[in-house]
C-alpha cells in the first residue's frame, strides 16, 4: 500500500488547567494533511479487515489459552491495532510504545459505566474490583445479567484499557500491567430484548455516579448516550452530583454517541453536561477522518457525533480489535471505544495530550486526537 503524505510533526503544549488533576494539552501549528480521496479510506479499511481476517484463520485456539486463564501471553500490540502503533498509512495511532505497561504501587481505580461484564474474562480478570461493582440496572443480578448473546459491552471497554492478551489473536490493552482497578458498574445501554433487559435512564447514571465516587475512583468512563431536550439537559445537569464530581476533581469520560449528529444543537446526556470536567469523546478513522460505520447494506456513513463546543477531543474508533467475549477477538466501530482510549491516557498520566488534526477544528474543541503523554 503506497504510504500517505505529509507526515505531522506536532509540539504539545499545556492550554488550560481544567481540575485539580487533569491538565489539556494540545498541539501547537501543525502543517496540513493532503486530502485522502475515499477510494484510499476504502483501501485502509480493506487492509485492516484482511489482516484481521488472515490472523484469525491462523489461530486454532477457539476457546482458551493452552497457557490457563491468566496468563500473558504477549505484551505487544497485534498486527491490527493500529490506534497503538498504526502500520497501515498515515500515523494516526495514539502513540502508544511499551514503556506504557508500567507497574504502580498505587493503583488507578476506573469505573466503567456500562451495560454488562463478564469479570472472569481470563484478559481482564486481574484487573476488575468485583467487590466494588454493582449491579443498578437490574438489582440483585449479576454483573453479566444485560449481556448480549455472550457480547459484554463493558469487557468490550475494558479491553482496550487492561487487556493481558492470553492467546497468540487477542489485542493489547494500553495498559495491561499492574497498578490499574476497574469497578464494572452496570447502569448503561440496554440493548438486548425488551422483556430480559431494562433501558438505561439518567438516575440510573446519577446513581452510577454517586457509587463510583464512594468507591474511590479516579477516572470515570461511561459509554450511555441518552437523548435529551435542552431544557431537560439543564434540569440534569443541576443534579448536585456533577458539583462532587468537579470538586473531587474527577474526569469523566463520556462517549460522544454514533448517530452523525451536531451534540451542540441535539444533545445527548452526559456527553453534552455543561462542566468542566466532562470530556465528551467523538471519534476518528484510521485515515484521520471521523469515523465512519458500516450499515447493513454495506455502505459508510458517518458513525461518529460532534460539537465544536460540546466534544472535547477525538480518538480511534473504527475497525478497532476488542475483546467483548472471552478470547474470542473481533473488530468494532464506535465513540465508547474512543472514550476506552481517552480514559486509558489519562490512566496514564492525567496530563492529557491531543495532536491536531485538520478537519476537526469545527468538529471538537480541542481540533485534534488523544495522544498517550509520558507515563512518569
Amino acid at each position: 500500500m503506497p504510504s500517505m503524505p505529509h507526515k505531522i510533526q506536532v509540539k504539545f503544549t499545556v492550554l488550560a488547567l481544567l481540575t485539580g488533576s487533569f491538565i489539556l494539552g494540545c498541539g501547537e501549528d501543525a502543517p496540513p494533511f493532503t486530502s485522502i480521496d475515499p477510494k484510499q479510506r476504502m483501501m485502509v479499511r480493506e487492509a485492516i479487515r484482511s489482516t484481521f481476517d488472515e490472523m484469525m484463520a491462523n489461530h486454532f485456539e477457539t476457546t482458551q489459552s493452552q497457557l490457563g486463564l491468566s496468563e500473558q501471553i504477549r505484551t505487544t500490540p497485534t498486527k491490527v491495532q493500529w490506534a497503538l502503533i498504526d502500520d497501515f498509512g498515515e500515523r494516526f495511532d495514539i502513540g502508544w510504545s511499551s514503556s506504557i505497561q508500567l507497574t504502580r504501587t498505587t493503583p488507578v481505580r476506573i469505573a466503567l459505566i456500562d451495560e454488562s461484564f463478564d469479570v472472569d474474562a481470563p484478559g481482564l480478570k486481574h484487573a476488575f474490583d468485583v467487590e466494588s461493582g454493582v449491579n443498578i440496572m437490574e438489582e440483585g443480578k449479576p454483573l453479566w445479567s444485560a449481556h448480549r448473546d455472550g457480547f459484554h459491552h463493558g469487557n468490550l471497554v475494558a479491553s482496550i484499557i487492561a487487556n493481558r492478551p492470553a492467546t497468540d489473536v487477542s489485542p493489547l490493552g494500553v495498559w495491561a500491567g499492574d497498578g490499574i482497578e476497574i469497578i464494572p458498574i452496570v447502569a448503561a445501554g440496554g440493548h438486548g430484548p425488551a422483556w430480559r433487559t431494562p433501558r438505561s435512564n439518567p438516575e440510573m447514571i446519577h446513581s452510577a455516579l454517586k457509587h463510583a465516587i464512594l468507591a474511590g475512583v479516579d477516572i470515570i468512563n461511561i459509554s450511555a448516550g441518552i437523548d435529551v431536550s435542552r431544557s431537560d439537559l439543564m434540569r440534569l445537569s443541576e443534579d448536585p452530583i456533577w458539583d462532587q464530581l468537579e470538586a473531587a476533581g474527577i474526569p469523566v469520560i463520556c462517549a460522544a454517541g454514533n448517530d452523525g449528529r451536531d451534540i451542540d444543537i441535539n444533545p445527548i446526556f452526559p456527553a453534552s453536561v455543561p462542566r468542566v470536567n466532562i470530556i465528551a469523546v467523538m471519534g476518528i478513522g484510521p485515515t484521520g477522518q471521523a469515523s465512519k460505520r458500516q450499515i447493513d447494506s454495506g455502505d459508510w456513513v458517518l458513525g461518529t457525533n460532534y460539537g465544536k463546543k460540546s466534544v472535547s477531543v477525538a480518538a480511534p474508533a473504527e475497525l478497532i480489535e476488542v475483546e467483548a467475549r472471552p478470547n474470542r477477538p473481533e473488530l468494532v466501530n464506535g465513540t465508547s471505544v474512543a472514550a476506552a482510549y481517552v480514559t486509558a491516557a489519562l490512566a496514564v498520566n492525567s496530563r492529557m495530550r491531543v495532536k491536531r488534526v485538520q478537519g476537526l477544528e469545527n468538529q471538537c474543541r480541542s481540533a485534534g486526537m488523544i495522544q498517550l503523554p509520558d507515563p512518569r
